[in-house]
C-alpha cells in the first residue's frame, strides 16, 4: 500500500511518501506456523535513496517502534507471553542497490535455535486475525530532481519459511511535481 493518488494516472505529490507491505499466512494454503518471514523490496531508482527510513513492523499483532532516520534497525525482542517465542529481527536498507529486506527468525527462549517447530513460530495461520497477519512501513521521498510525469512503482516479495517468494500487487504512481 502506498500514498492516495489522483486521477487515471493516480498522480501524487512529488514529497514524502508512506508505504506499507502487509503478509498473512493464509489458512487455507498453510497449516503450519511461518517460523522465518522475509520481506524485500527493490525501491523505484526515482526516490532519493538517502531519505529512505524504516516505520513500524507488527507480527501476529505484536508491534515494534522504529522512530528516526534509520535504514537498519536489528533487535532480539521478548514475545514470549503473546508468541511463545524470541524474534529477531534484521532490517536493512542498501542504498547502493536500493534494496531493502527484513527478516524476522522466530527463537525458541529455550534453546536459542531457530524455532523448528511446526507449530510454533511468528505466524499462525490466520484463522483468528492478526495471529497470521504481518506488515512493515517505510517512507521515501522522490529525487529532487524528478520531472512531473516521471511513473514510479512498487513491488515486494514475501518468503514463509523456504517456501517460494509471493510477489505482492504492484502499485504504481506518476509524480506531480
Amino acid at each position: 500500500y502506498g500514498p492516495e493518488g489522483y486521477g487515471s494516472a493516480n498522480w501524487v505529490k512529488s514529497e514524502e511518501m508512506q508505504f506499507q507491505v502487509v503478509c498473512e499466512n493464509k489458512p487455507e494454503e498453510n497449516i503450519a506456523h511461518a517460523s522465518t518471514v522475509v520481506i524485500t523490496q527493490k525501491i523505484d531508482e526515482a526516490y532519493d535513496y538517502s531519505t529512505f527510513r524504516l516505520g513500524d513492523m507488527m507480527i501476529a499483532g505484536n508491534y515494534i517502534s522504529v522512530s528516526g532516520n534509520l535504514q537498519r534497525y536489528r533487535a532480539r525482542v521478548d514475545w514470549t507471553r503473546t508468541l511463545g517465542v524470541w524474534v529477531d529481527v534484521n532490517a536493512v536498507f542498501d542504498a547502493d542497490t536500493g534494496i531493502v529486506t527484513w527478516e524476522f527468525m522466530a527463537i525458541d527462549p529455550e534453546t536459542g535455535y531457530a524455532v523448528s517447530d511446526p507449530f510454533k513460530g511468528l505466524l499462525a495461520p490466520n484463522y483468528n486475525p492478526p495471529e497470521g497477519d504481518g506488515g512493515v512501513y517505510y517512507y521515501i521521498t522522490p529525487k529532487s530532481t524528478a520531472a512531473s510525469g516521471t511513473e514510479i512503482s512498487a513491488q515486494a516479495s514475501i518468503v514463509f519459511d523456504t517456501n517460494e517468494a509471493i510477489e505482492t500487487p504492484t502499485i504504481s504512481y506518476t509524480l506531480d511535481a
